[in-house]
Protein backbone atom coordinates (compact mmCIF):
# COMPACT_ATOMS: atom_id res chain seq x y z
CA UNK A 1 0.00 0.00 0.00
CA UNK A 2 1.33 3.69 -0.77
CA UNK A 3 2.43 5.98 1.40
CA UNK A 4 0.00 8.73 2.03
CA UNK A 5 1.44 12.13 2.63
CA UNK A 6 -0.23 15.32 3.03
CA UNK A 7 0.72 18.87 1.79
CA UNK A 8 -0.84 21.06 4.33
CA UNK A 9 -1.69 24.56 3.00
CA UNK A 10 0.00 24.47 -0.80
CA UNK A 11 -1.11 27.14 -1.87
CA UNK A 12 -0.87 27.52 -5.89
CA UNK A 13 2.81 27.67 -6.39
CA UNK A 14 4.02 24.82 -3.51
CA UNK A 15 2.60 21.80 -4.63
CA UNK A 16 4.24 18.53 -4.94
CA UNK A 17 4.10 16.49 -7.57
CA UNK A 18 5.12 12.82 -6.58
CA UNK A 19 1.80 10.75 -6.32
CA UNK A 20 2.53 9.98 -2.85
CA UNK A 21 1.75 13.53 -1.61
CA UNK A 22 -1.76 14.99 -1.54
CA UNK A 23 -1.85 18.73 -1.78
CA UNK A 24 -4.82 20.50 0.51
CA UNK A 25 -5.88 23.84 0.80
CA UNK A 26 -8.70 26.10 1.96
CA UNK A 27 -8.76 28.35 -0.70
CA UNK A 28 -9.96 27.23 -3.90
CA UNK A 29 -7.92 29.49 -6.15
CA UNK A 30 -4.94 27.32 -4.86
CA UNK A 31 -6.67 24.49 -7.28
CA UNK A 32 -5.45 21.75 -4.44
CA UNK A 33 -5.96 18.15 -4.86
CA UNK A 34 -8.00 18.23 -1.98
CA UNK A 35 -10.21 21.48 -0.60
CA UNK A 36 -10.07 21.43 2.73
CA UNK A 37 -9.58 22.97 6.32
CA UNK A 38 -6.36 22.38 7.65
CA UNK A 39 -8.12 21.89 11.11
CA UNK A 40 -10.90 19.42 9.45
CA UNK A 41 -8.98 17.30 7.65
CA UNK A 42 -11.07 14.33 5.89
CA UNK A 43 -9.37 11.46 6.53
CA UNK A 44 -9.59 8.37 9.62
CA UNK A 45 -7.73 8.14 12.81
CA UNK A 46 -4.09 6.46 12.12
CA UNK A 47 -4.16 7.02 8.27
CA UNK A 48 -1.45 9.21 6.97
CA UNK A 49 2.30 9.12 7.19
CA UNK A 50 3.45 12.27 7.06
CA UNK A 51 2.48 15.45 6.94
CA UNK A 52 4.19 18.34 5.84
CA UNK A 53 3.00 22.11 7.00
CA UNK A 54 5.16 24.43 5.45
CA UNK A 55 4.39 28.29 6.16
CA UNK A 56 0.90 27.53 7.31
CA UNK A 57 0.46 27.69 11.08
CA UNK A 58 1.26 31.88 10.67
CA UNK A 59 -1.97 32.17 8.87
CA UNK A 60 -4.32 30.58 11.48
CA UNK A 61 -6.10 32.25 13.96
CA UNK A 62 -4.37 32.58 17.50
CA UNK A 63 -8.23 31.18 18.49
CA UNK A 64 -7.43 28.17 16.86
CA UNK A 65 -4.48 27.21 19.47
CA UNK A 66 -3.68 23.97 19.43
CA UNK A 67 -6.60 22.61 17.39
CA UNK A 68 -4.63 22.17 14.03
CA UNK A 69 -1.59 20.01 15.66
CA UNK A 70 -4.37 18.12 17.53
CA UNK A 71 -6.08 17.19 14.49
CA UNK A 72 -2.91 15.89 12.46
CA UNK A 73 -1.85 14.02 15.49
CA UNK A 74 -5.33 12.67 14.96
CA UNK A 75 -4.51 11.24 11.47
CA UNK A 76 -1.26 10.18 11.91
CA UNK A 77 -0.53 6.72 12.23
CA UNK A 78 1.95 5.58 15.18
CA UNK A 79 5.42 6.71 13.88
CA UNK A 80 4.10 9.03 11.08
CA UNK A 81 6.06 12.24 11.13
CA UNK A 82 4.66 16.02 11.26
CA UNK A 83 7.20 18.37 9.61
CA UNK A 84 6.45 22.09 10.60
CA UNK A 85 7.60 25.43 8.66
CA UNK A 86 7.17 28.54 9.66
CA UNK A 87 8.74 32.28 10.06
CA UNK A 88 11.03 32.90 12.82
CA UNK A 89 10.38 36.43 14.17
CA UNK A 90 13.14 36.50 16.05
CA UNK A 91 15.15 35.72 12.98
CA UNK A 92 13.43 38.18 11.07
CA UNK A 93 14.54 40.58 13.23
CA UNK A 94 17.89 40.12 12.97
CA UNK A 95 18.68 40.26 9.91
CA UNK A 96 16.44 43.68 9.44
CA UNK A 97 18.96 44.82 12.16
CA UNK A 98 22.02 43.40 10.13
CA UNK A 99 20.39 45.01 6.85
CA UNK A 100 20.63 41.81 5.21
CA UNK A 101 19.43 41.30 1.55
CA UNK A 102 17.11 38.22 1.57
CA UNK A 103 18.48 36.08 -1.52
CA UNK A 104 15.42 34.50 -2.14
CA UNK A 105 13.23 37.73 -2.95
CA UNK A 106 10.94 37.59 -0.37
CA UNK A 107 10.73 40.83 1.64
CA UNK A 108 11.25 40.50 5.24
CA UNK A 109 7.91 42.43 5.80
CA UNK A 110 6.26 39.74 4.10
CA UNK A 111 8.32 37.13 5.90
CA UNK A 112 6.95 38.93 9.14
CA UNK A 113 3.52 40.05 8.11
CA UNK A 114 2.76 38.05 5.23
CA UNK A 115 1.49 38.52 1.29
CA UNK A 116 -1.78 40.79 0.91
CA UNK A 117 -2.48 38.63 -2.37
CA UNK A 118 -5.62 37.32 -0.59
CA UNK A 119 -6.82 37.30 2.40
CA UNK A 120 -5.60 33.35 3.16
CA UNK A 121 -2.20 34.82 2.94
CA UNK A 122 -1.97 37.75 6.17
CA UNK A 123 -0.22 35.83 8.86
CA UNK A 124 -2.33 36.22 12.11
CA UNK A 125 0.58 34.55 14.85
CA UNK A 126 3.72 34.68 15.03
CA UNK A 127 6.63 32.11 15.98
CA UNK A 128 10.25 31.66 17.05
CA UNK A 129 11.96 28.24 17.71
CA UNK A 130 10.92 28.04 21.51
CA UNK A 131 7.03 28.65 20.40
CA UNK A 132 6.76 26.40 17.81
CA UNK A 133 9.01 23.24 19.93
CA UNK A 134 6.37 24.14 22.86
CA UNK A 135 3.58 24.09 20.42
CA UNK A 136 4.48 20.44 19.05
CA UNK A 137 5.77 19.20 22.21
CA UNK A 138 2.11 19.98 24.24
CA UNK A 139 0.29 17.67 21.37
CA UNK A 140 3.36 15.28 20.33
CA UNK A 141 5.14 15.29 23.50
CA UNK A 142 8.21 16.36 21.92
CA UNK A 143 9.68 17.55 19.07
CA UNK A 144 12.81 18.47 16.97
CA UNK A 145 14.24 21.95 15.96
CA UNK A 146 15.55 20.89 12.14
CA UNK A 147 16.67 24.57 11.62
CA UNK A 148 16.55 27.08 8.93
CA UNK A 149 15.74 25.11 5.69
CA UNK A 150 18.10 27.15 3.74
CA UNK A 151 16.45 29.94 4.75
CA UNK A 152 17.49 32.22 7.43
CA UNK A 153 14.34 34.04 8.57
CA UNK A 154 12.40 30.59 9.29
CA UNK A 155 12.69 28.05 11.07
CA UNK A 156 11.97 24.38 10.92
CA UNK A 157 10.61 21.34 13.40
CA UNK A 158 9.65 18.00 13.65
CA UNK A 159 7.31 15.58 15.79
CA UNK A 160 6.73 11.90 15.65
CA UNK A 161 3.30 10.37 16.80
CA UNK A 162 4.18 7.61 19.64
CA UNK A 163 3.04 4.25 19.43
CA UNK A 164 -0.57 3.94 20.65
Amino acid sequence: MPSLRLNLGCAKNWKRTDPDWVNIDADPAAEPDVLADAAALPYDDATVDEIYAGHLLEHLPESLSLAPLREWHRVLRPGGTLTVVVPDLLAAARVIRADQLNPQGVTLSMAILGSEDTPWQHHRRTYNEARLLTELAAVFGSATLLGTLGIDWQVAAQATKDGC
